[in-house]
């Protein structure tokens, strides 16, 4: 059988010490294993003479099977699939089958195997195989993925919302209708230290208006975030965005609250800028 080159012994604590009974039940279980097919039980054997190579390892046998367990989890399986092979199943979840390496179904938590009908078969291509396997499943696990979206960088931001092909200065909310005139657009919020307009009947200011036969309107609000920019409030309040920054349209406010435009005339097109400050 060849052997493995010699390797730092690691510094890893000892496997636990079994009690007698655990290593007669143990002795027992693989008795039962190789009963029927004793040509193959030097397989296992060889297997198990070339695990303090690898480093400390954990032989725990089932009524099927003999588990290889490493410093974190197993990473090996030892089982007599049939009376004339031994399959050594390996856990190398990055690997694909191809050459000597199968498929392996129903072998613990082995995902390959490579079969084995005698001693001879354990060779350094099926040993170096083995020490792969260890090796993957006793290093930490990789960190986790970082989440999709940064998280959101609290602080104060400048909204700013473009308005284009505005409505005009002559609105008619419905056919044959009374007309308006002097209409302008302007953002509806509250603001102490703004332009703004009063407009009847309607919490709130229309702030900063601007004629509605401009080529296009400009406003920039100042907002704090305090969150993703998804949730909604008006200008000055303490959120991601404001809410009541679509613009709206009404007459000048030297006619009266009966000829208020109804039809909330805005700009057809727009965009926003978000400009951190």
């Amino acid at each position: 059988m060849s052997q493995l080159p010699d390797r730092p012994a690691a510094e890893v604590p000892p496997p636990p010490v079994k009690s007698w009974a655990e290593m007669r039940d143990a002795d027992e279980l693989i008795d039962a294993q190789y009963a029927d097919r004793p040509r193959l039980r030097p397989v296992l054997d060889a297997v198990l003479a070339a695990l303090p190579a690898l480093g400390a390892v954990t032989v725990q046998a089932r009524k099927t099977l003999v588990s290889l367990v490493g410093p974190r989890r197993t990473f090996g399986v030892v089982q007599a699939t049939t009376k004339n092979r031994v399959d050594l199943g390996l856990r190398l979840d990055n690997e694909k089958p191809g050459g000597r390496l199968l498929v392996a179904r129903d072998i613990g938590a082995a995902n390959l195997r490579i079969p084995l009908t005698g001693p001879g078969d354990l060779d350094e291509e099926a040993l170096g195989w083995l020490r792969r396997a260890y090796d993957a499943n006793a290093a930490p696990p990789p960190p986790r993925r970082a989440a999709r979206r940064p998280a959101a960088v609290l602080g104060p931001l400048t909204v700013v919302i473009e308005g284009h092909d505005l409505p005009g200065l002559t609105c008619r909310p419905e056919p044959g209708g009374a007309g308006h005139r002097n209409v302008h657009v302007a953002l509806s919020g509250k603001s102490k230290d703004r332009t703004a307009l009063v407009v009847p009947d309607r919490p709130g200011l229309a702030i900063e208006p601007v004629p509605g036969d401009a080529e296009s309107a400009r406003w920039e609000v100042p907002v704090t975030c305090a969150g993703t920019p998804t949730a909604t409030t008006s200008p000055g309040r303490s959120s991601a965005a404001p809410a009541t920054t679509a613009a709206s349209a009404w007459p000048g406010a030297m006619y009266p609250a009966t000829e208020r435009c109804g039809c909330s005339a805005g700009p057809s097109s727009g965009s926003w800028t978000w400009i951190p400050r």
